[in-house]
Formats: structure tokens, C-alpha cells, sequence
């Protein structure tokens, strides 16, 4: 199995989400969790997690990915510990696991209840 890590989201970001994410919105879905990293976002649907990549030196490239949760075979969510103060949400669709690292004091298991209830 390939493993991606997709990066660390460790601020909670509801509100604030860039501007392009509603491009991507279908007809009645809705952002229901939203963390942004450094400079990269990721936003939790009822339907979707998407992912918003800034790449280059002035950040005008952007990558949107999406992953759709009945696309999803597996997942797991990993809680933040004593010392590993981050929580993980990872994705396994077909044979990649896509790994999302988010920070502390995020309830990743209401993310779980959130796919869960989608798939």
C-alpha cells in the first residue's frame, strides 16, 4: 500500500476557508470542519474532504484534491497522545493511504462520526 502524507493542518479555520472551496461546493453541501496549515487548508463536507495544495514561491498555483467519502475502503482516526501531540485522520481509497496530520486539541473522533455517517 502507498502511503501519501498530505501535510499538517493544525489551526481550526471555520469561516476563513479560501474563497475557491465554494467553487467546489455541490448544490445543498456544506463545510462542516475547516483546519488550515501553514499555508495549505483542508475542509471536511458532509460528502467530501478537500484539500487545497498553495504551491510555488508567490502561492498563485493551487491544487484542489478531493476525497469522496463513498470512495473511501477504510479509514482510521489516531487521537493525539502524551507526547505525540498530534491527531492523524487517514484515508485509505483503493490501494493509497492518504494521511492528514492536525493539531492538538482538534476532536478528530467527531471528524470519524462525520465519515462514518457518510460512508
Amino acid at each position: 500500500m502507498n502511503i501519501v502524507k498530505l501535510g499538517f493542518f493544525g489551526f481550526e479555520n471555520m469561516g476563513k476557508e479560501h474563497e475557491g472551496f465554494r467553487h467546489f461546493l455541490g448544490t445543498n453541501e456544506e463545510i462542516i470542519y475547516s483546519f488550515k496549515g501553514i499555508r495549505d487548508e483542508l475542509v471536511f463536507t458532509d460528502k467530501r474532504a478537500i484539500m487545497l495544495n498553495i504551491q510555488g514561491l508567490t502561492g498563485k498555483k493551487k491544487e484542489f484534491r478531493f476525497f469522496h467519502y463513498n470512495k473511501i475502503n477504510s479509514y482510521a482516526i489516531e487521537s493525539s497522545g502524551s507526547f505525540d501531540l498530534d491527531s492523524e485522520v487517514k484515508l485509505v481509497i483503493g490501494s493509497v493511504q492518504y494521511e492528514f496530520e492536525l493539531g492538538k486539541g482538534i476532536d478528530v473522533m467527531a471528524i470519524g462520526r462525520l465519515i462514518s455517517d457518510a460512508v
